[in-house]
C-alpha cells in the first residue's frame, strides 16, 4: 500500500482543515443571515436569499466537496483508513449524511428562495417556509459539524462490543 510521507500528510491535514473551516463558516453564515431577515420589508428578501445562496455555493459546497476529496485521500493513503478506527467511520457517516441532507433538503430551499424571491408571483409564505426548513436543518448541520470537529480533535476510542 502506498502511504503519504509525513510532510505531505501535514499538507493534506492543513488543506482538509481549511475545507472544514469553509463548510462550518458557510453554515454559520447562512444561519446568521436566516435569523436576521427582517419580516417587515419584503423588498429585501431577494438580497437575503442571494446572500444565502452565495454562502451555500461558495463556502458550504466547496468546503464539503473539499472535505470529501481530502478525506478520501486521507483514508486511502494514510494509516487512518476508512474503518480501522470507529471515530473515522463515524466521521464518514456523519459527513455523507450532511452532504446528502444539504443537497436534497437545505439546498433546494436556499436555491428556490434565491431563484424566486424577486418574482412577484412567488408566495412570500413559501419563502418563510423555506427559511423555517433552513433553520431546522441548519441547526442539525451545525451540531453535526461540531461533532465531526470534536471527533477529529479527541479521536475517541469508540469501543465495539467484543464477543466473550
Amino acid at each position: 500500500m502506498i502511504t503519504l510521507p509525513p510532510s505531505l500528510t501535514k499538507i493534506l491535514r492543513l488543506v482538509h482543515f481549511v475545507f472544514a473551516i469553509l463548510m462550518m463558516g458557510g453554515a454559520l453564515s447562512i444561519m446568521i443571515i436566516a435569523a436576521n431577515i427582517p419580516s417587515d420589508n419584503p423588498a429585501l428578501l431577494p438580497a437575503y436569499a442571494h446572500a444565502m445562496r452565495l454562502m451555500d455555493d461558495m463556502l458550504i459546497i466547496s468546503g464539503a466537496m473539499g472535505c470529501l476529496v481530502t478525506g478520501l485521500v486521507y483514508s486511502v493513503f494514510t494509516k487512518w483508513g476508512f474503518f480501522r478506527h470507529a471515530w473515522v467511520a463515524a466521521k464518514w457517516l456523519i459527513t455523507l449524511f450532511m452532504i446528502f441532507s444539504g443537497s436534497f433538503i437545505m439546498g433546494p430551499c436556499v436555491n428556490e428562495n434565491a431563484a424566486h424571491a424577486a418574482d412577484p408571483v412567488f408566495c412570500e409564505q413559501a419563502f418563510w417556509d423555506n427559511i423555517a426548513v433552513i433553520h431546522r436543518w441548519g441547526t442539525v448541520q451545525l451540531i453535526l459539524l461540531a461533532i465531526v470537529a470534536l471527533l477529529s480533535v479527541l479521536k475517541p476510542r469508540l469501543r465495539r462490543s467484543s464477543p466473550r
